[in-house]
């Protein structure tokens, strides 16, 4: 199953943080998702594997911080739309306990 076409239509900002040596996910594919997202923004972490969380933490927790405050501070000049829960996208519904 494949979202790829659907991409385009998917209105809220989004930050795709890639790493450069990632063998799982690889950065053309971020990059890839990136360009298909209307507003989203890339970061490749430069010579981090898979596990560049813990490779550049700061780098990574400043680069989220300044896009939070980009997109959802007080000082933020665009209104940022709620995203739609899963159910609503997906058609989704929770299972009831046994």
């Amino acid at each position: 199953h494949s979202a790829r076409d659907m991409l385009g239509t998917v209105d809220v900002p989004a930050l795709i943080i890639a790493a450069e040596f990632d063998g799982f996910t690889p950065p053309h594919l971020a990059q890839a998702l990136a360009d298909a997202l209307p507003r989203s923004e890339y970061l490749c972490l430069e010579g981090a594997s898979h596990a560049g969380i813990v490779e550049q933490p700061e780098l990574i927790n400043e680069r989220i911080a300044r896009w939070i405050d980009a997109w959802f501070s007080e000082k933020a000049t665009e209104v940022v739309p709620a995203a739609p829960s899963l159910s609503a996208v997906a058609g989704v519904t929770a299972a009831s306990p046994a």
